[in-house]
């Protein structure tokens, strides 16, 4: 039986475990939160057998073999440094990390521990996509590819009062494109590779965060 650890406490880790509980062979075993107290309801509403509000002892537990990595964006390197150096497995959220050189050392990490990080990406695995990867040399020649990923944030009307959450927080790598955004890159990219150049035209808030925008 595969046991797994969580961090994070929000909707997505919720679903999270919703989808471990329909697959055979794996198990949730115990949450991280840094509140105590958040951490206790959040074990309980998921009847996880343990929980943990200490990163350190959470990823010392020897009964973990896989770590699901969903806090805020700007937390992702050093979370997921710290459980691949107790040789964890790891299932990280996009955005995958803020920089290359930091996937770079994440990787090689990894590969010094013997154990596997993979980047929670979910519309690249889905079976339309692998259909159009696979019938893409049979449409001729493209000349041009659009993506739109548009969707009104449950965040931004604390965001227009000038409370600023962690999604609009440019000092927690918020903004739209380390948020949906992110499904377009990966769209394009894994069709036609990495592009020569690009361009970024964004709208900017009040904070200087990315509310929207536009890749080239």
């Amino acid at each position: 039986m595969l046991e797994v650890g969580t961090i994070g406490s929000g909707i997505i880790v919720d679903r999270m475990i919703d989808a471990i509980k329909q697959v055979n062979g794996i198990r949730l075993n115990a949450v991280y939160s840094r509140n105590e107290e958040r951490a206790m309801e959040f074990a309980k509403s998921h009847e996880a057998d343990r929980f943990f509000w200490d990163l350190d002892q959470f990823l010392s537990d020897p009964d973990l073999d896989v770590i699901y990595i969903a806090s805020p964006n700007s937390l992702h390197y050093e979370q997921a440094k710290k459980a691949l150096e107790h040789k964890k497995h790891i299932l990280l959220e996009k955005p995958f990390c803020s920089t290359k050189e930091q996937a770079k050392e994440l990787f090689e990490i990894a590969r010094k521990n013997g154990v596997m990080i993979m980047e929670a990406i979910t519309n690249i695995h889905t079976p339309n996509y692998q259909a159009v990867k696979s019938h893409l040399k049979e449409i001729g020649s493209i000349k041009i590819v659009q993506c739109n990923f548009s969707q009104y944030s449950s965040r931004y009307d604390r965001y227009k009062r000038k409370e600023v959450t962690n999604a609009f927080d440019p000092k927690m790598d918020g903004g739209a494109l380390m948020d949906i955004n992110y499904y377009n890159l990966h769209f394009v990219v894994g069709l036609f590779g990495m592009p020569k150049a690009l361009h970024y035209f964004m709208n900017q808030g009040f904070n200087g965060i990315d509310t929207s925008g536009i890749l080239v």
